[in-house]
């Protein structure tokens, strides 16, 4: 780059960073009174914070190394697509809430009541 370039294009980034930190804050604030508001943390629930929050699935999966395939079975509570063993389901969901910035104890106790009855509504 020359000097010009430069400036131009460091001037571009503080622009574009200045946006991004605004809908990140934006969209922050909007998943508060989201996160405020849910009883019970659900399949739903969870795929809402996320994209209220503006961050793709696939993105989760690549930061805390799980499968985007049980992720996607967590937020659609496809149960069977889920392993059976329920330490690996809390694993997963302790990661997932801990990258969404949610409360991971709250997340997985309900979710894993879901999980759980369903478990026992097969036998």
């Amino acid at each position: 780059f020359t000097s010009g370039e430069s400036r131009k294009y460091s001037s571009d980034r503080l622009r574009q960073r200045r946006l991004l930190n605004y809908k990140n804050r934006v969209s922050q604030e909007q998943a508060d009174n989201f996160i405020a508001s849910i009883a019970c943390f659900n399949g739903e629930a969870l795929r809402r914070v996320r994209e209220i929050k503006q961050v793709d699935l696939s993105e989760i999966a690549k930061d805390i190394c799980v499968r985007l395939v049980y992720l996607q079975a967590i937020e659609d509570e496809n149960f069977a697509a889920l392993p059976s063993a329920t330490v690996y389901v809390k694993g997963f969901l302790q990661s997932y809430a801990k990258s969404l910035e949610l409360p991971p104890e709250k997340v997985i106790q309900d979710y894993i009541q879901l999980f759980e009855r369903w478990l026992d509504s097969r036998i």
